[in-house]
């Protein structure tokens, strides 16, 4: 059964911190963000310091058949590499 997520307990960020996680992401700022960046396969979120920030979405178009029709299995590994990406790009790596 799908469940909602539980958005209760995201890390809400300031308009300054929100924009320095999406330059970051795409590339048009160097650095890190100051705070352990993980990701929670069960969650699908982009933690900080434990907290979610970012909810790793797309999974109806990834699987759909109005969408890329993918193989679930093609599909969670193409939505990890995803998260891992931005894991890696907030972490300075």
């Amino acid at each position: 059964m799908f469940e909602l997520f539980d958005y209760s307990n995201m890390r809400l960020l300031s308009k300054e911190d929100k924009q320095n996680v999406i330059d970051l992401i795409n590339g048009t700022r160097v650095g890190k963000i100051e705070a352990k960046v993980t990701y929670d396969q069960n969650e699908q979120t982009v933690n900080l310091d434990g907290q979610p920030i970012l909810l790793i979405r797309g999974w109806g178009h990834l699987t759909g058949t109005g969408g890329l029709n993918l193989p679930l299995d093609q599909a969670a590994a193409f939505q990890d590499s995803f998260a891992n990406y931005i894991v890696e790009k907030l972490s300075g790596k």
